[in-house]
């Protein structure tokens, strides 16, 4: 990410308030991108995504925040950033990658889209906490990514 292209992930945030509708919530994850590793896609040079990526340790990631702008659903663009993300962790000897998300607990249709984004990609169910507060089960969700030399 380049300076100023925070004010485009805000933007995309705010396009999607069925998953960043929680204002500390959406603040918190444009510090994020200004503190923490962030990719973006960017179409025609417009930033149309991005993915926000905090190290955990010497071999392990979360995914802090995936987001595309709601006219760009369907097209690729997030797989392509974990994707991209995948790879630059195995050139750094990353091998785990995690990501939480609303667990199955509760049924909001959109986590439920979210969970399926996340299986179809490789990741699976860890644990379920409570890390958020009773009305928003967390699912952590990991992917063990596979070094070339294995």
């Amino acid at each position: 990410m380049r300076r100023g292209e925070e004010v485009a992930c805000e933007a995309i945030l705010r396009a999607l308030p069925e998953w960043f509708g929680i204002e500390e919530s959406l603040v918190g994850y444009v510090r994020d991108c200004m503190a923490l590793q962030t990719s973006v896609v960017d179409v025609d040079g417009v930033v149309v995504g991005f993915l926000t990526l905090e190290p955990l340790g010497p071999r392990s990631a979360e995914i802090r925040a995936v987001a595309v702008a709601p006219e760009h659903h369907g097209r690729g663009y997030g797989r392509l950033l974990v994707e991209h993300v995948e790879h630059a962790l195995l050139g750094r000897s990353v091998d785990t990658l995690q990501v939480k998300t609303l667990s199955a607990s509760d049924p909001d249709p959109s986590y439920r889209r979210t969970r399926g984004f996340y299986e179809r990609l490789g990741f699976r169910p860890l644990r379920e906490t409570l890390e958020w507060g009773e009305a928003s089960p967390c699912v952590v969700m990991v992917k063990h990514l596979r070094c070339a030399s294995t």
